[in-house]
């Protein structure tokens, strides 16, 4: 399979470090010029997959409610995103970035 370091860039968890705030979301930015998709994987510390979730890759932008796949309010701590990003032309880039939550 093609691959490429630029498919997704400037990655930004706004905001970063998540302090209660009046939102309960935080905003997950990317920079691209590729079309596809984009699978966003966030997992604990332990390294428990607690959400996941797909969406184009030319929207740029994600919110993500603090919540675990199965609904439940995550818990104060440092996470780990992991993002999949597959352009229509089969160009793969996988990227990691880091957010923590403090309630």
């Amino acid at each position: 399979m093609p691959s490429a370091e630029n498919v997704i860039s400037n990655i930004k968890i706004v905001p970063n470090p998540y302090f209660k705030e009046k939102k309960p979301f935080v905003d997950i930015y990317w920079d691209t010029n590729s079309e596809g998709d984009i699978k966003i994987y966030i997992y604990n510390i332990l390294g428990e997959l607690i959400y996941e979730n797909e969406t184009l890759l030319q929207n740029k932008h994600l919110i993500y409610d603090l919540m675990t796949s199965t609904k439940e309010k995550i818990s104060s701590g440092n996470y780990i995103l992991v993002f999949y990003a597959r352009t229509k032309s089969g160009i793969i880039n996988i990227a990691k970035e880091k957010f923590a939550v403090l309630y």
